[in-house]
């Protein structure tokens, strides 16, 4: 069975960058012939989205082969009650002890995010013990902290508060052999919980922040494998950095232009010109060299931060020329 895992999709409307990357990973998921999408919380931005993108949501999500699995997270834990349709092919775990979606060997469990203490989650997922059937694989998708990642506050979004806070430790004896999570934005990341048990983090599939910079990613894996981290042609944040010396033979214009060529267009850059140059060698002052690069990046997704200086009244100096000389 391949599984698609993602998480913070963070949705607000259907005309934005969002709404394209919901719509990418969607396609993926058919190209990829899987079985099974799942949402590991924040599907939603806020609790008022759920009744605007309900409807869109439906129609979107029906035109796909696979099952939906979607779970509530700190952002939209709210949202969701009994009897929304979201699609036939589409279930929300909406209570700790739901039962699991069951396909064959295989059965995914949720655990939404709630307001509950440590302890109260660690006794929580140990009641899960007793409802699991052992001889399946079993997956739990939860939205939460974990403690051995190491992560800021900032990796998870703009939020500063502490949430669903868990351990590897927890899982140790639990008959869970993948934890898909969601909550921590900046990157995909795996734990081995211990052998062929896994901890996963997919990060978002779109960029939030200017902190969410590079590629977006997925999880997509096979049932019995190892987590695998799939790229997303998905809007992000990337930062580029050049740096100049007065002594390499390429023209540093040029140099720039070919960078600026190959960025991505549903990205945004962050190009950092730095280093030191020589404008009697190259032709090219300070100023005319910025003139230049504005140029060829205006009216793109391109953030310019330029730190170049021309030293070439101190490479023409005689004291200079004489230490060369040596």
């Amino acid at each position: 069975m391949r599984i698609l895992h993602t998480s913070d999709f963070h949705l607000r409307t259907t005309n934005d960058e969002k709404w394209f990357a919901l719509k990418e990973v969607l396609e993926l998921g058919r190209r990829e012939g899987i079985e099974v999408m799942v949402i590991s919380g924040d599907f939603f931005d806020r609790k008022v989205d759920v009744e605007i993108l309900r409807t869109p949501l439906r129609h979107l999500f029906e035109q796909y082969p696979f099952q939906i699995l979607i779970l509530p997270g700190n952002h939209d834990y709210q949202a969701f009650r009994e009897g929304y349709v979201f699609g036939d092919n589409v279930k929300i775990f909406l209570h700790h002890f739901d039962p699991p979606w069951e396909r064959e060997n295989v059965a995914i469990w949720g655990y939404p995010y709630s307001l509950h203490s440590e302890e109260k989650i660690l006794e929580n997922l140990f009641k899960l013990k007793n409802l699991v059937q052992k001889e399946k694989i079993n997956i739990l998708l939860i939205h939460a902290e974990l403690k051995e990642a190491l992560f800021t506050e900032f990796d998870s979004g703009e939020e500063e508060e502490r949430y669903m806070r868990v351990s590897l430790e927890y899982f140790r004896d639990l008959p869970f052999h993948y934890i898909l999570a969601g909550h921590f934005h900046t990157r995909f990341n795996f734990w081995n919980i211990e052998e062929d048990k896994y901890f996963v983090y997919s990060g978002t599939p779109v960029s939030h922040t200017r902190r969410e910079t590079g590629k977006r990613k997925v999880n997509l894996f096979e049932v019995g494998g190892k987590p695998s981290e799939v790229e997303l042609n998905t809007f992000h944040y990337q930062v580029e950095t050049l740096t100049f010396s007065p002594f390499e033979e390429k023209d540093p214009f040029e140099k720039i232009k070919e960078t600026v060529e190959i960025f991505p267009p549903y990205a945004e850059s962050i190009l950092i010109l730095e280093g030191f140059i020589d404008s009697v060698k190259t032709g090219w002052t300070e100023k005319k060299l910025k003139e230049a690069v504005e140029n060829i990046t205006a009216g793109k997704r391109i953030t310019l931060i330029f730190n170049v200086q021309d030293i070439s009244a101190i490479l023409e100096h005689g004291i200079f020329k004489k230490f060369q000389e040596k």
